[in-house]
């Protein structure tokens, strides 16, 4: 791949935009070199700033502003660029679709699946590529820079074949042997299960802030972002480290409260206290009523009350307010911490609904980004909320000091989502 992104940066050094790289226009000499062809489309870029509005192009690497026709210049290549990648790493296209209408739309959307067979650095790498707003992708300069590109190797080597694999692939595209049953879509959280749900939202949170170095800076831009109805229904509210005799334990604005064992169990008193969730070391759980709990999780059971009336009685609650009036039932969605850590200046916590929360030290404000909305949540020291699209600070902005925390929470949810 970096074959092909120094290639293209030749062409922009020397103010051409190739318009259709895609796979086909991708060749191999006899020393395994990549070489880049097909110009009928080059253009020569005359001056700083000039917009080409043609449509032309590959529709599965056809950029938005090429479709809807606003003038592109260099960032068209970065983008295809992309999409090649991801094509290379996962088999298809990102945005292919049944017909060219429905691809026109997924582009126009950046609609498309990411997978959790592509590693991070690969995945931060098509996501910073594949940005609706132009000026959010990186320049092809800035892509060699990457992770995914700065280890590898630029001499050509001869490919390693396993042709036993390749039979046992043509076999199975034949249909000759059973397949086992995968989700559609291994990104759609209604086939995911508990523990692919928050990886894939993460995703999502990451794709949001991968750029995030190129939004503008404009308190004002938060305000145009509000969305108070997209405010998350579960946060934090307090949190207490055990972990020298217990663990992790915490409460949430529904009132249930849990604790992260140090043995790496956890458990969640849910309900009014009438439910309990337990899940072991190996990631199985059992949900039973408080009263019918099993002798041998009493003494946690113990433990966890223990840890919350201390906490209830004891510390501050974030935002604290009435909580949802809602009935004891079993099938509520259960929502805890399955994960947290200590930065030098923040409390990060990751909750099982595709959210994490950091609480800044330095100015006591709680960030709550949502993967299943796209949404940030400040809640500030003064139990001041807001709720702000992600998609909208990309476009209009964000207050320095919001940059610099979402900067922050990005590092935590690369390390994640690197794991």
């Amino acid at each position: 791949m970096i074959q092909v992104v120094s290639a293209v940066e030749y062409l922009h050094s020397n103010k051409i935009v190739h318009r259709d790289l895609k796979l086909g226009n991708l060749f191999v000499d006899k020393q395994f070199a990549v070489k880049l062809g097909d110009f009928g489309l080059a253009i020569a870029i005359e001056y700083e700033g000039q917009k080409r509005f043609s449509r032309c192009g590959t529709p599965n690497y056809i950029a938005p502003e090429v479709i809807n026709g606003i003038g592109y210049s260099y960032e068209v290549d970065v983008w295809a660029l992309g999409c090649i990648l991801h094509t290379m790493l996962e088999g298809t296209p990102p945005f292919q679709g049944p017909n060219t209408t429905t691809t026109y739309n997924n582009i126009i959307r950046c609609q498309y699946r990411p997978s959790s067979r592509i590693n991070y650095s690969a995945q931060t790498l098509i996501m910073s590529s594949l940005q609706v707003n132009p000026k959010l992708r990186p320049t092809i300069y800035e892509m060699k820079n990457f992770e995914f590109l700065i280890s590898r190797d630029i001499s050509p080597k001869p490919p390693q074949f396993d042709f036993g694999n390749a039979r046992r692939m043509s076999t199975i595209r034949k249909g000759r042997v059973a397949t086992a049953a995968i989700p559609t879509n291994p990104f759609d959280p209604n086939q995911l299960d508990s523990k692919e749900f928050p990886k894939s939202c993460f995703f999502k949170i990451a794709k949001c802030l991968v750029n995030i170095k190129k939004w503008p800076e404009s308190d004002f831009g938060e305000f145009l972002s509000e969305a108070s109805s997209l405010k998350p229904l579960d946060w934090v509210n307090s949190w207490m480290d055990f972990s020298n005799s217990y663990g992790f334990a915490y409460t949430l604005s529904s009132s249930d409260y849990g604790i992260i064992f140090n043995d790496e169990t956890r458990m969640l008193l849910q309900n009014k206290e009438q439910y309990v969730h337990y899940v072991h070391s190996d990631g199985s759980d059992i949900i039973c009523q408080k009263s019918s709990i099993p002798a041998a999780l009493s003494k946690k059971l113990k433990i966890l009350i223990h840890c919350g009336k201390y906490m209830k009685e004891s510390l501050i609650q974030a935002h604290e307010g009435n909580p949802p009036d809602l009935a004891a039932d079993e099938d509520k969605p259960i929502v805890e911490v399955f994960k947290w850590t200590k930065g030098e200046a923040e409390m990060v916590m990751m909750l099982t609904n595709g959210s994490i929360q950091v609480n800044f030290s330095s100015d006591h404000t709680k960030l709550i980004l949502c993967g299943s909305t796209k949404t940030v949540t400040v809640i500030e020291s003064a139990n001041y909320m807001k709720t702000l699209k992600l998609d909208n600070l990309q476009n209009c902005g964000a207050g320095v000091q919001l940059k610099q925390k979402l900067s922050v929470i990005l590092k935590y949810v690369t390390s994640f989502l690197s794991e």
